[in-house]
């Protein structure tokens, strides 16, 4: 009965938000884009947004249901007010079949900021897969984020949150172990993912098809706030594949060491102007943000 009221009142709050600005702008990019969920062998959750054949696929909804959970106790607030977003439907197509074009996709594996998951930046993976890219969004397990689940979906991952004063010797010896997993969890994605490209078996529809159509020679790293930070410390290591770019929103780069900081990434980095900001206008790309600064310390950022 729980599931059918929560479902009940988020459809009220839609249906009284229907007369807001559209939630979803129209995306900028050439591509129609598909988007599918799943678990990545042993690795962690993802939202994968990819160009995709127009009405191949389903409609799903914006947000899972168990996520509510997260994002009222991240927020402190009730489940209710996050019902819409478990009734809304997602702007791009359910497991829709990917689109050919004659050369592989660009692979950009995204790592959310404090408080996110895999559904959180879904118009800017949109915008992004738009473009031509085949964007993984993952759904870190370090208690980082508003959300997550373990592999057997018996126990939720909900935001741990630090008890220390807030200091930088705090944050960066509190968020160093988050950091450590969540490279860790990019590593493992790649890995999956040249797995189901070798292999070509998976449960969930087109995942497969759609690894074999990316191309998984090298990887760009993307990710927003402490999402930033962990791009960067995963590019500073082996990731199992070369890192072609990485691309920081917002880069919260004050959890990071100052060896990390000083070391910088020797690939080229594209930074943006505050991601909200971005988003609002509603045309955030990578080939947008690109500023081809190869080498350069991350140390200006702290």
């Amino acid at each position: 009965m729980g599931a059918f009221f929560d479902d009940l009142n988020g459809r009220i709050i839609s249906a009284l938000l229907l007369f807001f600005p559209r939630l979803f702008p129209r995306l900028a990019g050439p591509h129609h884009v598909g988007v599918l969920r799943a678990r990545l062998s042993e690795s962690v959750f993802a939202q994968i947004s990819y160009p995709a054949v127009k009405g191949t696929g389903a409609i799903t909804r914006y947000l899972r249901r168990p996520v509510t959970k997260g994002l009222a106790d991240y927020l402190k607030m009730r489940k209710i007010f996050f019902s819409p977003l478990t009734t809304a439907r997602h702007p791009c197509e359910f497991e829709a079949q990917p689109e050919q074009c004659g050369e592989k996709w660009p692979v950009a594996i995204f790592s959310h900021g404090l408080g996110g998951c895999a559904e959180m930046y879904s118009l800017f993976s949109a915008e992004m897969a738009s473009h031509g890219v085949v964007v993984v969004a993952l759904e870190h397990e370090d208690g980082s984020g508003c959300f997550a689940q373990t592999i057997d979906s018996e126990e939720l991952i909900l935001y741990k949150r630090p008890s220390c004063k807030y200091n930088r010797e705090n944050v960066v010896g509190f968020r160093a172990p988050f950091l450590e997993q969540r490279c860790g969890e990019v590593r493992s994605a790649v890995s999956a993912l040249q797995s189901l490209a070798a292999h070509g078996a998976s449960d969930v529809a087109q995942l497969a098809a759609l690894c074999a159509s990316a191309d998984l020679s090298r990887v760009h790293l993307v990710g927003h706030s402490f999402g930033g930070a962990t791009a960067v410390l995963a590019a500073q290591q082996p990731i199992g594949v070369p890192v072609a770019s990485v691309a920081l929103f917002d880069p919260w780069a004050f959890s990071l060491p100052d060896d990390a900081l000083l070391r910088g990434v020797d690939v080229p980095v594209a930074t943006s102007a505050p991601l909200t900001t971005c988003l609002l206008c509603g045309r955030v790309t990578l080939a947008r943000t690109h500023s081809g600064c190869r080498g350069q310390s991350m140390a200006a950022l702290g």
